[in-house]
């Protein structure tokens, strides 16, 4: 994360500190790993339960964050509000499918963001990752 004044700071979910100190996998070296793999752990050598559990918006699909939505959709009167990140890659099909999918799930809305759609960002894939 890049704080106001331009300074960079790393903020890391405390559930999964604690799983790394139980687990006795911690190291300052293992959160350079994460932080270069975009946050992600998944294609890190940690056991496999905690690759499952803990994930972040770019290792899931398109499909299963619609499917997140439309599970809320159906127990929400309004509409529920997630975003669908995409990969740079992504083409117009890929969004368009992503429409038609949130329209026959019962979605009420939907957003859809492309990585490095715009100059500045909330979530961001490094430029030189393979999967963006």
């Amino acid at each position: 994360e890049t704080a106001l004044d331009g300074k960079q700071m790393k903020m890391v979910n405390p559930i999964f500190l604690d799983e790394l100190r139980r687990k006795k996998l911690y190291s300052d070296k293992l959160l350079d790993d994460i932080q270069n793999n975009n946050g992600s752990i998944q294609d890190l050598p940690l056991p496999e339960d905690m690759r499952r559990v803990f994930v972040v918006a770019h290792d899931v699909t398109p499909e299963r964050h619609v499917k997140m939505q439309a599970a809320f959709q159906k127990h929400v009167e309004l509409s529920v509000s997630k975003t669908v990140n995409l990969p740079h890659s992504a083409t117009t099909k890929d969004v368009a499918n992503v429409f038609v999918l949130a329209y026959y799930s019962g979605c009420k809305g939907i957003t859809v963001y492309r990585d490095r759609s715009r100059d500045d960002q909330v979530l961001s894939c490094q430029i030189g990752c393979e999967t963006c």
